[in-house]
């Protein structure tokens, strides 16, 4: 019922709390709202970017963000939840829009605007979706109704668990997230030397602090931050520059599978290094 969002997010926030050490949050949480423009639509895709944000909304005195998960929008639920807080400063999705992403999504397969995905299948005229890839896929298409719905009023800032390839031709760095501009936009030059310098600086920061060093899943959501504007810069084309966000990515957790499996396949294998792939 309409409780079950907010007793979802409560429930959330407390495993946050948990397992994290309180400077981690603090700098995650503090770090990303006060870099967002009050009126902004922030999308956030882990957990910590999800729920950590939405416990220190209110607290940074922040609640003019309107704060969304592009994870869940396939949620009849959760997009009621969205209407109830949002639906008279923003559009957002009706479950009338989820039939009409089935066809969207359909639609760029036949027009070859994307591949093929398994995951998403039509059987006995009935749309079959297998797994959190296919669950992603029709997401994407939902985020993207919101985006276009949104963007002559709102800003928009990502923060990444599945990897939405439309939104790259319009996303850029920006600080510990992404900015989702309303046009496609070029990265190249002060932006990208922006970011590395301020990566830089929050690597040092963060690899100095020992209470940082003995708390895995802070390392593990510092790391997946870098990895996402690493992706980016593949998308790019921008090799040099992703293989050092990836590195920079192992640097805050050695152990993230996602940086080790994106740096071979998105930098080693892109540039013929087969042997550096195979090790990593």
């Amino acid at each position: 019922n309409e409780l079950w969002q907010p007793v979802h997010e409560v429930g959330w926030v407390y495993g946050e709390f948990a397992t994290w050490n309180p400077e981690s949050i603090d700098l995650f949480a503090k770090e990303i709202l006060n870099s967002i423009p009050d009126g902004s639509i922030y999308m956030g895709g882990t957990d910590p970017g999800r729920f950590l944000i939405s416990a220190f909304q209110a607290a940074e005195g922040k609640p003019d963000i309107i704060v969304i998960t592009q994870n869940a929008l396939m949620d009849f639920n959760y997009v009621h939840y969205l209407q109830d807080l949002y639906g008279d400063r923003i559009w957002v999705p009706s479950e009338t829009n989820h039939g009409a992403a089935f066809h969207i999504y359909l639609k760029e397969i036949d027009e070859g605007k994307r591949p093929r995905n398994d995951a998403v299948k039509i059987a006995d005229n009935r749309v079959q979706i297998y797994g959190a890839a296919g669950m992603m896929e029709l997401n994407g298409v939902l985020a993207r109704m919101i985006f276009d719905k949104n963007r002559d009023k709102h800003t928009f800032y990502v923060e990444e668990a599945y990897v939405m390839p439309w939104m790259y031709p319009y996303l850029e760095p920006h600080g510990f997230i992404m900015k989702l501009n309303a046009e496609p936009s070029d990265i190249a030059g002060a932006i990208t030397a922006n970011d590395m310098a301020f990566w830089s600086n929050q690597i040092q920061r963060l690899t100095s602090n020992t209470n940082f060093l003995n708390n895995r899943p802070a390392r593990r959501s510092f790391a997946k931050l870098r990895c996402s504007t690493a992706g980016l810069y593949a998308s790019r084309g921008m090799q040099a520059e992703s293989e050092t966000a990836f590195r920079q990515a192992l640097t805050l957790y050695p152990f993230h599978s996602e940086a080790h499996f994106r740096l071979a396949q998105e930098v080693f294998l892109t540039q013929g290094r087969f042997q550096e792939a195979r090790e990593l």
